[in-house]
């Protein structure tokens, strides 16, 4: 990542994120009986890493749904990606107006430009 330095909302996401993919791979003495924690313990199937369409930091345009669709607020928004949430491809995204997570529907993948490499850095410092 071209982050000097990230949010806390990004650090306990990589931390999760970190702790579910550890339990999808195990350990030699796991994968020798083909199982893993993830197939054990959660009931999960094992994890296919072909699915994962977006990287942690990953900058992306994001739809946001809005109950209300007639008046000039923007609808997208700038966001970065934080890791799958489940099973259906859907992802946690963070928003780069404000730190906190958001939700909404991938538009467009984005170059990481300087100016997002600073906001990220700002909101660390905030």
């Amino acid at each position: 990542m071209p982050y000097n330095s990230i949010p806390r909302i990004m650090v306990r996401e990589v931390i999760t994120q970190g702790n579910s993919f550890m339990n999808a791979f195990g350990n030699a003495e796991n994968l020798a009986n083909g199982l893993t924690p993830r197939n054990i313990i959660d009931n999960l199937p094992h994890a296919n890493y072909n699915d994962l369409k977006y990287e942690f930091g990953e900058c992306i345009q994001l739809h946001l749904e809005q109950s209300r669709t007639n008046t000039m607020a923007a609808r997208t928004v700038g966001a970065i990606v934080m890791g799958p949430r489940d099973l259906r491809g859907r992802y946690n995204f963070m928003s780069l107006e404000f730190d906190h997570a958001i939700n909404g529907r991938i538009v467009a993948r984005l170059l990481i430009t300087d100016d997002v490499v600073a906001r990220v850095e700002d909101l660390d410092r905030k």
